[in-house]
């Protein structure tokens, strides 16, 4: 950065200002908040964040609610930038996060926002790019390309509306986002550089405008309610019967362990859309998606591992 200026941190306020806490776990180390458990007064309170990548090493995001309610990380070190001669830079964090919500809420993003301060070459160029996703559901993404003035100025980019709420009414949220920059130098040699960095004189950070609503009485019923007798195809293409219970939003369902005996995998996300019934499983130390079409005392489907925008890996399919 050509211009080295002081650094402010601010420290984030979980559950309005209840506790204060610096996030700066790594991906393998979550950071959590035993005392921020309850959604106390009517209002969500953080549960678990999660950040890591060369946008956000650790101790450098600090997360916050606001008193609007809304979700806000604040980063002090990410920045894309070409002034060591590199062709192109970029940054990137992750996050992923839990919350706890009042019972009879649920939540959905109404907007996000991202605040920086860049300088892109007249010749170069400079973007940015954001993304999230409830677990289950499939992950909403901006791309964003910042006017190339060659001077260091202040910018601000808004993603639409998203699509999806979060489908567990009462239940606790459970989100991931991203966050990139990339910052390509000019071809006549003129740097470019892209920074989300709180300081003086300057608001940067990354905004998820929530809208925290009443459920109705639908919200924790989905098509897939009760028992079911299911089969599933591995990844590597073999059958296993598995029995299933569902209720409300969450599930179980029986896979085999490696001792030869059997375990429950969890069910969770579930929420019926245009698409189909989405949701999430977890099992064995992985986890992925699930997309079924349910008709009457029947389904069928695929799942996945990872985001709902993964490729499917095999099918499932089953009967009451």
């Amino acid at each position: 950065m050509k211009t080295k200026k002081k650094t402010t941190v601010l420290g984030g306020s979980w559950c309005l200002a209840s506790c204060k806490y610096v996030l700066g776990a790594a991906l393998s180390a979550a950071v959590l908040l035993p005392s921020c458990g309850r959604a106390d007064n009517g209002v969500p309170s953080v549960l678990e964040f999660r950040h890591w990548g060369n946008g956000c090493p650790e101790g450098t995001a600090f997360g916050d609610i606001t008193p609007s309610l809304d979700f806000e990380i604040l980063l002090t070190s990410f920045g894309a930038a070409t002034d060591s001669g590199k062709p192109s830079a970029a940054a990137k964090c992750d996050f992923r996060l839990r919350l706890a919500l009042p019972q009879g809420k649920k939540l959905r993003i109404a907007e996000t926002f991202v605040q920086g301060f860049a300088s892109i070459a007249s010749l170069g160029a400079g973007l940015l790019r954001s993304s999230y996703n409830f677990a289950g559901l499939p992950r909403e993404k901006w791309e964003w390309r910042l006017p190339a003035h060659g001077v260091l100025e202040d910018f601000s980019v808004q993603g639409q509306p998203s699509l999806f709420a979060w489908p567990g009414c009462g239940k606790p949220v459970e989100m991931v986002g991203s966050l990139q920059a990339q910052a390509v130098r000019g071809t006549d040699g003129k740097d470019s550089e892209i920074y989300i960095q709180n300081q003086v004189g300057r608001q940067s950070r990354m905004l998820w405008d929530w809208e925290v609503v009443d459920c109705t009485d639908a919200d924790d019923v989905t098509p897939l309610e009760g028992p079911w007798q299911t089969h599933y195809t591995t990844a590597q293409g073999h059958t296993v019967s598995s029995a299933m219970s569902v209720f409300g939003s969450e599930g179980w369902y029986v896979v085999p362990a490696a001792n030869g005996g059997s375990q429950k995998g969890e069910l969770f996300g579930l929420v019926a859309t245009e698409q189909g019934l989405l949701g999430r499983w977890r099992a064995a130390g992985s986890e992925g998606w699930l997309k079924l079409a349910v008709e009457g005392d029947a389904f069928t489907g695929s799942w996945g591992f990872g985001d709902a925008d993964s490729p499917a890996k095999g099918t499932w399919s089953g009967t009451r």
